[in-house]
């Protein structure tokens, strides 16, 4: 059967095993869990979300992909979702201070080895606090999809120094490099703007353009 993701879900589901047990926080339309188990043969697959109008949604398509009793549906906050025999989280499509947030009890739950994120903004916000709770970051996928840039993040259990800034992106991939070129372009127009009042911001783009410049 022909996937049913757009780019930044596929890309997702390219960091998950057939022998991972998932959860989908923040499931939406559940359409990752239909694929992950019609695709990738996931041992297990819990699709959740806080409010229960995506998850009438996930469930008429669970019912229009006939896999109603291959995933399960639970209404909850987060992490609260989670059972004993879950080890993989994906979280996607939001902000990266929610997604930090969600996170913050994740070592409340030894048994998860892996976390999938794709946060919709504070990428190096994000890296920094999942490294807090002992993940590293294993790999990283910048996605160009309907004029937007979605980072998707992949880490693992364990301890690794990493650049907070660029992560582990592939700076040969042309849509990182046009990523951080936006960004410089964008800083540039801001501190043309800027007023010399605003020192503190002016040199926080500056070093953030620096950055770059050095990278590219």
């Amino acid at each position: 059967m022909k996937t049913i993701l757009n780019k930044r879900l596929s890309t997702i589901s390219a960091f998950i095993n057939s022998n991972d047990k998932v959860i989908d926080i923040g499931c939406d339309h559940g359409l990752l869990g239909i694929d992950l188990v019609l695709h990738k043969n996931v041992l297990k697959m819990i699709s959740s979300d806080i409010n229960s109008g995506p998850l009438q949604k996930a469930l008429e398509n669970n019912k229009k992909y006939h896999v109603e009793d291959k995933i399960l549906l639970k209404q909850g906050n987060g992490l609260e979702t989670i059972d004993d025999e879950i080890d993989t989280i994906v979280i996607s499509g939001m902000g990266g201070i929610t997604i930090t947030n969600i996170l913050k009890d994740i070592k409340k739950y030894p048994h998860i080895k892996k976390i999938i994120i794709s946060p919709n903004n504070d990428f190096p916000l994000t890296r920094k606090e999942i490294a807090k709770h002992g993940f590293k970051l294993d790999n990283e996928v910048m996605v160009y999809e309907k004029e937007k840039y979605y980072l998707v993040s992949c880490y693992l259990k364990g301890k690794d120094n990493i650049n907070y800034y660029f992560g582990k992106l592939n700076f040969q991939d042309e849509i990182v490099k046009n990523y951080y070129q936006e960004i410089y372009n964008t800083n540039k127009k801001i501190l043309s703007n800027l007023s010399l009042k605003n020192k503190l911001k002016r040199v926080n783009l500056m070093i953030e353009n620096i950055k770059i410049r050095k990278r590219r």
